[in-house]
């Protein structure tokens, strides 16, 4: 039987020839390597999308969490036909948060991949203003980089929305508030 490092140099390398081979002859596709990294995570962060579909199909383990990793991953590393994917067709949460809070957008942004962050905030709505556990957001990260013109402006864009939503939310809270008997909320 193959090792999980024939599996993992298999993701790497694009063969999925032998990665069907491998799992048919009893390979666990839910083997980790020392860092707790599935061959689905690697193929995710080396952008191999007919891998990553194989293995989506074939894992046997925690999937969301499997595939919330590799979702980070593949947005990380700029790999925009995998992160559509996973985002989309695997219905990964796009506002999860990995052990450092950051998100799928912040890690494309970091990527400098503009394309994801098109896909992310325009197609899937993600939240713009999660902070991390270092107190970024993917704005301020956008912010830093002088080529992000148009994603600095879907980032924008985006914040307008919230902003707008939040403001009718407490234009209604003052509505209710004038109409109440004096002292019914007053102690909110």
């Amino acid at each position: 039987m193959e090792t999980p490092q024939s599996l993992f140099e298999a993701a790497r390398q694009g063969g999925i020839r032998h990665i069907r081979g491998m799992l048919a002859a009893g390979a666990n596709v839910d083997a980790i390597d020392g860092d707790g990294i599935t061959a689905l995570m690697k193929a995710a962060g080396w952008g191999r999308i007919e891998i990553v579909e194989y293995l989506i199909g074939a894992c046997t383990g925690d999937v969301n969490s499997t595939n919330v990793e590799a979702l980070m991953k593949a947005a990380a590393r700029g790999h925009t036909d995998v992160t559509m994917y996973l985002a989309t067709l695997c219905g990964v949460d796009v506002n999860a948060t990995d052990g450092d809070g950051d998100t799928v957008l912040l890690k494309a942004t970091r990527s400098g991949c503009v394309a994801a962050i098109k896909y992310l905030v325009g197609e899937r709505g993600v939240d713009v203003d999660t902070v991390n556990r270092m107190g970024v957001t993917a704005l301020m990260k956008a912010a830093t980089k002088e080529d992000f013109v148009e994603a600095k402006n879907m980032f924008f864009s985006r914040l307008r929305e919230i902003l707008r939503s939040r403001l009718q939310e407490s234009k209604k809270y003052m509505v209710i508030r004038e109409r109440e008997p004096k002292g019914v909320l007053s102690d909110i």
